[in-house]
């Protein structure tokens, strides 16, 4: 349970004050601040958001004030004006006092008031280069002014060590909020901002225990770290992303590389497809951390998406008992009906109404573990286990109509199991090689339902095993066959004879069976431009899907 930021108190313990203990208001507030502080992952504290709106309302300022006016000459303005002021001016000046509380000057909020100093005045410039008077010639007039007022404080009755105190005091007022309004929000900080991610967030409410298994809370992969992390709830607005969330969980995922541009591919996908509400994951936000070591500016890049309860893979592990049943094909009809969509706007072929560009995309890598699985947690029955979303962008390629099928893939990373026969072949890659994985990826799908995670996960790869051409031990779904001189590119035996096993189980009939002729027809087409495309895939699993749950009703 999450500690409240206020500390329990009957309305007849209220601050009360004593003319004679002209401190006691100044040390109960202080008391009351310290203790709502929490803890971040790092160890860091920080106030939430909300918190000092129910601490330091109006009338609680205006007693600070009064009591302020005793141990210091007559406020120049009067205690109930300078509270209005604080509490009631946009901005206001909550957090300075809150601040000079902490730091035990509170009788210098009367300066800051004077000189308009306000809370939009944070963060405080480090002291050091403030009282050098060294103002950068690259700062713009906003940020001129913000040093000018700042300057000015440094002039009056504040000490020195006042103003480090200030300084290094402050962050714990200004962790972030993360809003997603009409884009999706970038934010830069520097290494001094006290991010609201929360220590030990990841227990279900009321410490009941979860039907499944928890992921590892970091993953490190050779592009990026993906963490879990648990945000103050305070502390972000995403508005509705599609995914219920709870528990307030989501993923951070920080590229290794500090290079700008790499950021910049890894969200251009979700940038365009951020409002279709497809099955795609939502990119909520992104922000980059700034810092100088040795004199050297570095930048680490993150963004931040809704956690996931874990991928493909993991929901066939799961949800062993559902193999084989019938009531879950219409849910599973609709997924992959939803993936196709996703993918098929990926590629190009619907767009929001307000993309008016002419470009088009690739994924690049689909795979079991690049479709994410969200349940619901509201779920009563089998026809609703949640949701599956395409995710992992890091490979894909947007580009103009012009060029969709003129890339090389010397320098295409991938999957080498789920990789399309051109990354072998013809080196020249289109939208095709999206098809081709995930006709591969639909096939362990349904192999789940009429089989098993173990068929899935293990049996169906050592099946098709076998020595490739470069001496591997590949479980790919392809081969090569010589032939009077020539190599010819084949789908493997194996694999059409696993589909031929499956095809003769006893569940495998309508939906499963159109799903499966789909698979071996449409998408695991060796030549690439015999491939259907998303769009028709996409048409084809919607007619399909229609078809399954009338079946389904029919029992």
């Amino acid at each position: 349970m999450e500690p409240s930021p206020l500390r329990p108190h009957d309305n007849n313990a209220d601050i009360m004050f004593d003319h004679g203990h002209s401190l006691e208001i100044i040390t109960t507030l202080q008391t009351r601040l310290d203790d709502c502080l929490l803890g971040n992952e790092t160890g860091k504290q920080f106030i939430p958001d909300g918190t000092l709106e129910r601490i330091l309302d109006e009338n609680t300022v205006g007693r600070v004030l009064s009591e302020l006016s005793i141990l210091r000459d007559k406020l120049p303005d009067g205690p109930k004006n300078y509270a209005r002021k604080i509490c009631g001016q946009n901005p206001p000046f909550r957090k300075i006092l809150a601040l000079l509380l902490l730091t035990d000057i509170p009788e210098a909020i009367v300066p800051f008031v004077d000189l308009g100093i306000d809370d939009l005045a944070l963060p405080m410039p480090d002291p050091r280069i403030l009282l050098s008077y060294e103002l950068s010639g690259s700062c713009d007039d906003e940020d001129a002014a913000v040093w000018n007022e700042w300057n000015s404080l440094a002039d009056s009755q504040l000490k020195r060590s006042d103003l480090r105190n200030i300084y290094v005091r402050q962050w714990c007022l200004l962790s972030p909020r993360f809003i997603r309004r009409d884009s999706i929000p970038h934010y830069i900080f520097t290494h001094d901002y006290i991010l609201p991610f929360l220590q030990n967030g990841f227990d279900s409410p009321g410490g009941a225990k979860l039907s499944y298994p928890l992921d590892e809370s970091v993953r490190n992969g050779s592009f990026s770290q993906v963490r879990r992390v648990k945000i103050h709830p305070n502390h972000y607005d995403f508005g509705d992303y599609g995914i219920s969330n709870p528990d307030h969980q989501f993923a951070v995922k920080k590229l290794w590389t500090p290079d700008y541009e790499d950021f910049a591919q890894e969200i251009e996908g979700f940038k365009r497809h951020w409002r279709s509400h497809i099955n795609i994951v939502p990119l909520l936000a992104t922000y980059e951390i700034r810092e100088t070591v040795a004199d050297e500016p570095l930048r680490s890049y993150c963004m931040i998406f809704p956690w996931a309860t874990g991928d493909l893979r993991s929901f066939w592990e799961m949800n062993e008992e559902l193999v084989g049943d019938i009531k879950v094909l219409p849910w599973f009809a609709r997924e992959c009906y939803e993936i196709a969509r996703a993918l098929s706007c990926i590629h190009g072929d619907t767009r929001h109404p307000t993309d008016n560009t002419d470009s088009f995309g690739r994924h690049g890598d689909i795979k079991p573990s690049n479709i994410l699985w969200y349940p619901n947690a509201c779920a009563k029955s089998t026809s609703d286990l949640g949701k599956l979303v395409l995710s992992d962008f890091g490979l894909a390629d947007f580009h103009r109509a012009t060029s969709t099928t003129s890339s090389r893939t010397s320098s295409l990373p991938r999957s080498m199991t789920y990789r399309a026969p051109e990354f072998d072949t013809t080196k020249v890659i289109s939208q095709a090689i999206d098809i081709w994985s995930l006709g591969c990826t639909f096939l362990e799908f349904i192999t789940w339902f009429l089989k098993g995670s173990t068929a899935a996960r293990v049996e169906f790869p050592e099946h098709r095993m076998e020595i490739d051409i470069y001496g591997i031990n590949a479980d790919t779904f392809f081969t090569f066959q010589h032939h009077q001189g020539q190599i010819n590119v084949l789908l493997k035996h194996q694999v059409v004879t696993w589909i031929e096993g499956l095809r003769n189980d006893k569940s495998c009939n309508g939906y499963p069976r159109d799903f499966l002729d789909m698979i071996q027809y449409d998408m695991l087409v060796v030549n690439c431009s015999d491939r259907r495309t998303a769009a028709e895939i996409f048409r084809k699993l919607g007619v399909l899907r229609l078809q399954c749950v009338g079946d389904v009703d029919s029992y």
